[in-house]
């Protein structure tokens, strides 16, 4: 966990979670677990692209037609494509 806190989040989701105003009571989403949640024996840790290829045209196709992506109108500078980072 601290890995991913550090190295993914740049050690900066505390800062944007209390900058976002979201209360402290409906943050739970973005918790990591806790130690001891940790330390359960056979829990490991993964990343879906370890079952998963990732595939940033089929997630911009997804993006699209299921949660209302917008569309940019011009392309992306040094590519042909109109999204990107659509994580």
């Amino acid at each position: 966990m601290n890995y991913m806190r550090e190295i993914y989040l740049e050690g900066g989701l505390d800062k944007v979670l209390r900058e976002s105003g979201v209360p402290e009571r409906e943050r739970y989403f973005f918790d990591f677990p806790r130690e001891e949640e940790l330390s359960v024996d056979g829990l490991l840790i993964a990343h879906w692209s370890y079952f998963e290829n990732w595939d940033p045209y089929r997630n911009y196709l997804v993006a699209r037609e299921f949660c209302g992506l917008q569309e940019a109108q011009a392309g992306n500078e040094g590519t042909f494509t109109n999204f990107a980072q659509n994580d």
